[in-house]
């Protein structure tokens, strides 16, 4: 078994976020770092940049106050332009906190982790949006769907009233790992009717 590292594919990572951050956000910009763990990344991409960074982990550490991010994006009212989720798992818990609760444009970051061995369930989100509601799904098979739907996942945000600018996938240092994704969106106006 891998252990679990905080800056696995760091060159990666900070090469899809740099690109999105060159092209979408030249002036001040808020980020949410939902995941930080030990903050390296993002300590080394506001260097040069005009950010404000709010970096929170479920870890305990000495000089942070524990949160949980996901219950973060789960309230109204927070005004991100970035968002970060780089969890160890699956990150649709905070994906539908975001379409939910997001206003204007964003960049979202996601790293969905490719669990294909069996033991696993099969995540509530995506049983959610997916309308698999309570079949029984072996769990052998479960880690792998968790995978498979990653691109309807992201792709749920249309169906929340988002559209999507871009959407890019970064391949890590160690394929089969996780997958690292960069997406640009903006929240559609409602129409009169709608």
């Amino acid at each position: 078994m891998t252990a679990k590292t905080d800056n696995h594919s760091l060159s990666v990572k900070f090469a899809l976020r740099a690109g999105f951050l060159d092209s979408y956000h030249e002036g001040k910009t808020v980020v949410f770092d939902a995941c930080m763990g030990n903050g390296e990344l993002w300590r080394r991409l506001r260097v040069g940049r005009r950010l404000r960074y709010w970096g929170v982990d479920v870890k305990p550490k000495r000089g942070f106050v524990q949160v949980d991010s996901e219950r973060v994006l789960a309230m109204p009212g927070w005004k991100f332009d970035v968002i970060d989720v780089d969890t160890y798992g699956m990150p649709w818990g905070h994906w539908l906190g975001i379409l939910r609760n997001g206003a204007g444009a964003l960049t979202v970051f996601l790293t969905v982790g490719n669990v294909v061995m069996g033991g696993s369930g099969l995540c509530r989100e995506l049983r959610e949006v997916v309308g698999f509601g309570d079949l029984k799904i072996p769990p052998a098979i479960c880690g792998r769907l968790n995978s498979d739907f990653t691109l309807e996942m992201i792709g749920y945000a249309k169906l929340a009233g988002w559209s999507i600018e871009e959407l890019k996938e970064a391949v890590p240092d160690k394929p089969g790992t996780a997958r690292y994704f960069g997406v640009r969106m903006r929240r559609e106006a409602k129409t009169k009717n709608g």
